[in-house]
């Protein structure tokens, strides 16, 4: 398991209280930058982090692996974009809903990304309407309501869509056509409805806004007096990456409630015979 350097949406560093670089799983790290750039896009600022891979032991372990974070509350809403990007995530309130009064009041939430050896129980036990708290993580119910379930991968798809709609750079009239998402270093990611891939070149990023942009431009006859060549390769090359990237920005899990409930039973009735 590889863990990199957090930083925000601006690529600065997210620093501990000791002034060293916090640092997480590749998945969590990556999916942390559209988060904070989410909530900057909102109008809420960017996200105080508190812990991501550490061993604080009010965590009781849960951050080990690396795909988990602390945070300060921002708001429900905030909450819930976590859940949209496919996280699972919770307000933990001092001597309420099993966190202990003295506990701290921040946030508590992971993503499903593989790296979830430390927590994983945690993710299951929000699929069936608990807290994470507690033995297997359903000792409370969950204050929230879950949205239609999205891996982490799909989770940043959409949070890239919703900035694009929020700041409005998306530039294209249908929905399904590609978006293209500028940063302030004039490069971004390039945004389809089956997923979404980094354009970090300024050139190419400008012949993919030159793209989107030319109303006379015909997808499947380009006039070369309107857009050269190079530019409709350069396009190309970036929807197909794209295309390949992830899956649908959106997808509905059918998820056997009872049969989860089993496996989380069962395992922690092992628990209690070891």
């Amino acid at each position: 398991m590889a863990f990199v350097p957090v930083t925000d949406s601006l690529g600065n560093p997210v620093l501990a209280s000791n002034g060293t670089q916090r640092v997480a799983c590749t998945h969590l790290a990556e999916w942390l930058v559209a988060y904070d750039a989410l909530q900057v896009a909102r109008g809420r600022g960017h996200v105080t982090y508190y812990q991501t891979m550490g061993g604080a032991d009010a965590s009781a372990g849960t951050h080990n692996c690396g795909s988990a974070w602390d945070m300060a509350w921002m708001g429900d809403a905030a909450i819930m974009d976590a859940r949209e990007m496919g996280a699972a995530q919770w307000h933990r309130i001092p001597g309420r809903n099993g966190w202990p009064s003295s506990g701290a009041d921040h946030c508590h939430g992971l993503i499903r990304c593989g790296d979830n050896g430390c927590n994983d129980y945690q993710y299951a036990a929000w699929l069936l309407g608990y807290n994470g708290l507690g033995l297997n993580g359903v000792g409370a119910g969950d204050l929230l309501p879950r949205p239609n379930i999205r891996t982490w991968q799909q989770g940043v798809t959409w949070a890239h869509a919703e900035i694009a709609r929020i700041t409005g750079t998306d530039t294209t009239t249908e929905d399904d056509m590609p978006r293209l998402l500028l940063d302030t270093n004039g490069t971004g990611r390039l945004i389809t409805a089956e997923g979404t891939i980094a354009v970090a070149s300024v050139a190419d990023a400008k012949a993919i806004r030159r793209i989107l942009t030319a109303a006379e431009w015909d997808p499947n006859s380009a006039p070369v007096d309107k857009v050269a060549a190079s530019e409709v390769d350069v396009y190309d090359r970036h929807v197909r990456a794209a295309r390949g990237a992830a899956g649908p920005a959106t997808v509905t899990a059918n998820i056997d409630y009872a049969a989860l409930a089993k496996a989380v039973n069962d395992d922690a009735a092992k628990r209690m015979e070891n």
